[in-house]
């Protein structure tokens, strides 16, 4: 386990955002649970609340992605290919889903629903950005520490 790839040091307002609207092929119904004015919206309320938000798409080159990423506080997103790199960088996330395989994937992230009469939903979290920040940080450290553990072993 190396100590050095997973650096504490994060910018205190960034939160790191891809959505899959600028994908060049609509993505699977399951993926697609919020709409761009709903996504705007979400981004509109974090920037209210004093957060940088960065934003990615499938175009940002991977060092890019790498570095937003591994220097954010928090992610928010949709099941798609950059939730790999902040699971493995055990950056806290909540995933727009409630399908099964995200939970599988991304064990730490915090899985929240688009629909608002669905308990947490992404609007609950929004509610209050402490819960926000909090609730996917204390589950991405726990996550973090258990992985930890699980290398030692094999190293």
């Amino acid at each position: 386990f190396r100590e050095d790839a997973f650096t504490e040091t994060y910018i205190r307002n960034k939160v790191v955002i891809w959505r899959p609207i600028f994908n060049s092929e609509v993505p699977r119904t399951w993926k697609n649970f919020l709409t761009v004015e709903q996504w705007d919206d979400i981004i509109s309320m974090l920037r209210r609340a004093g957060l940088d938000i960065t934003e990615l798409t499938y175009r940002t080159p991977v060092s890019e992605v790498m570095y937003h990423i591994s220097t954010c506080r928090q992610v928010i997103c949709y099941d798609g290919m950059w939730h790999y790199i902040a699971r493995n960088f055990s950056v806290p996330m909540i995933v727009i889903s409630k399908d099964g395989v995200t939970k599988y994937h991304t064990p730490h992230a915090i899985t929240a629903s688009g629909l608002k009469e669905d308990n947490y939903n992404i609007w609950w979290y929004l509610k209050d950005i402490g819960e926000f920040l909090g609730i996917p940080r204390k589950s991405a450290v726990e996550h973090k520490e258990r992985s930890k553990k699980y290398y030692e072993v094999r190293d």
